[in-house]
């Protein structure tokens, strides 16, 4: 089936969970199993992750799980990646690995690395964020960022980051 309901049907892609979650407003939590992900190579630099309003994103699972708190945070890292296009290659990097829209609000994201963003473009939008780009409100528990043009984390003005138990930023 694929349609998000158990382990066994997960989605192919954590773009189609993001997008279900967008349009189904029954959906408040995404769950992700160890792995590195990256948006379809065919999206341009400006097409990373954003997140939905409300939602909690999980990773860290092995795939076994049946609640949050099974996981072992460490064990099965979860690393979303903006290397896309060229594999190893920075330049066509993502600008933004994960994004926070304006206005929205109420999400979270645990247990996640996030790395290989690189905020080069021409305007001042493209040319910070490129790990998180916050322009709205979150909350981050168990979150690295690694491997990111600097400022790998930016926090728009009126933005709203909570930080919980960790958020380390590595170059």
């Amino acid at each position: 089936l694929q349609d998000g309901s158990s382990w066994t049907d997960a989605y192919r892609s954590l773009e189609q969970a993001l997008d279900r979650a967008t349009h189904c407003p029954g959906i408040a939590q995404i769950w992700i199993a160890g792995g590195l992900y990256s948006p379809y190579a065919e999206v341009s630099r400006n097409n990373g992750y954003s997140i939905p309003p409300g939602i909690s994103i999980y990773g860290g699972f092995e795939g076994t799980e049946t609640a949050v708190e099974q996981r072992v945070y460490g064990a099965f890292p979860t690393i979303l990646t903006g290397d896309i296009g060229i594999s190893g290659v920075s330049t066509d990097n993502l600008y933004h690995v994960l994004t926070m829209q304006a206005g929205m609000t109420g999400s979270l994201i645990d247990g996640i690395a996030i790395r290989d963003g690189l905020a080069n473009g021409v305007t001042p939008d493209l040319q910070r964020g490129s790990g998180l780009n916050n322009l709205g409100s979150i909350t981050t528990q168990q979150v690295t960022i690694q491997n990111c043009s600097p400022p790998a984390l930016y926090n728009s003005p009126g933005a709203i980051l909570m930080a919980g138990s960790l958020l380390e930023v590595k170059q």
